[in-house]
C-alpha cells in the first residue's frame, strides 16, 4: 500500500466523500468537512486555485447559486490510494429557478486519510443551459 494509506483508510475516505458530496448543506455548513483536505490540498480543474480556503469558498459560491443541489453517485472505484467517482447533478438555481441537471467525474489522491489532490471533468454545456448561458438545443456531439 502506499504512505499513509492502509485498508481501513480508503474505504473510509470513499465513504466521508460519497458523505460529502451527497449531503446538502448549507453556506454555515459547507466548510465544516473542508478539514479533510490536506493542508497542500491540490486542485486541477484550472479554475480553482489549490488549497483548504479556496476550496471552501468555491464550494461556498457553488452551495449560493445552487443551496439545495446534490450529486448521486453512480459510480465509485478506489484502488490504492485512488478514488474515481462519476456523479449525477440535480437542483435549483437560485437567480433563475432553472433546474439543474448534469454529470461530472472526479478522481482523488488520498494521502494520510485525507484529500490530497483532486482532477475533474463536468458536462459544461449542461452547466451553462443550466445557468441560461447557452440555448438548451444545444447538444454536446
Amino acid at each position: 500500500m502506499p504512505r499513509g494509506v492502509s485498508r481501513a483508510t480508503l474505504p473510509r475516505a470513499s465513504e466521508e466523500l460519497a458523505t460529502f458530496v451527497t449531503k446538502p448543506r448549507d453556506r454555515r455548513s459547507s466548510t465544516s468537512r473542508v478539514v479533510r483536505l490536506a493542508e497542500t490540498y491540490i486542485q486541477n480543474s484550472g479554475w480553482t486555485p489549490d488549497g483548504r480556503a479556496a476550496f471552501a469558498s468555491a464550494l461556498a459560491i457553488s452551495r449560493g447559486a445552487m443551496p439545495d443541489g446534490r450529486a448521486l453517485q453512480t459510480h465509485m472505484v478506489a484502488e490504492n490510494n485512488r478514488l474515481a467517482s462519476r456523479s449525477v447533478w440535480d437542483g435549483t438555481i437560485t437567480q433563475s429557478g432553472r433546474p439543474v441537471d448534469f454529470t461530472s467525474l472526479d478522481f482523488f489522491r488520498i494521502e494520510d486519510g485525507l484529500i490530497a489532490e483532486h482532477w475533474e471533468t463536468v458536462d459544461w454545456v449542461r452547466v451553462y443551459q443550466s445557468f441560461g448561458l447557452l440555448p438548451d438545443q444545444v447538444v454536446d456531439a
